[in-house]
């Protein structure tokens, strides 16, 4: 477990914590999913990939008592967004944590960008 879930592990038991949405490509949110359900913590994770989302979903529910939401969102689209947190919001009655990992990779010199 990476340095960042141990850390916001230990911020969790610190209070009662219900659902996380996690915006970021599915292999990489696995993880911490897996750690959050693991601890009972709902997670929401979005993704464009529906067939990667299926297959995340299939392996969290296995990871322990939180319950796992996923949701097709293109982080590009605002009105996709706010569905999306609208959805999470509606299934778990809130959102306490975000954990935003999505982004644009612009691999170049600095100088050239």
């Amino acid at each position: 477990m990476g340095e960042k879930t141990e850390k916001l592990l230990s911020i969790l038991k610190l209070q009662p914590v219900v659902p996380v949405l996690i915006v970021e490509d599915v292999v990489h949110a696995v993880p911490l999913a897996r750690a959050l359900v693991a601890e009972g913590v709902n997670v929401a994770i979005t993704a464009r990939d529906e067939a990667a989302l299926a297959d995340a979903k299939r392996g969290l529910h296995q990871a322990g008592d939180g319950d796992v939401e996923t949701l097709a969102v293109d982080v590009r689209d605002p009105g996709a967004v706010a569905r999306g947190v609208a959805a999470v919001v509606s299934r778990f009655g809130g959102l306490d944590i975000v954990v935003n990992n999505a982004g644009v990779g612009m691999f170049a010199q600095t100088a050239d960008m």
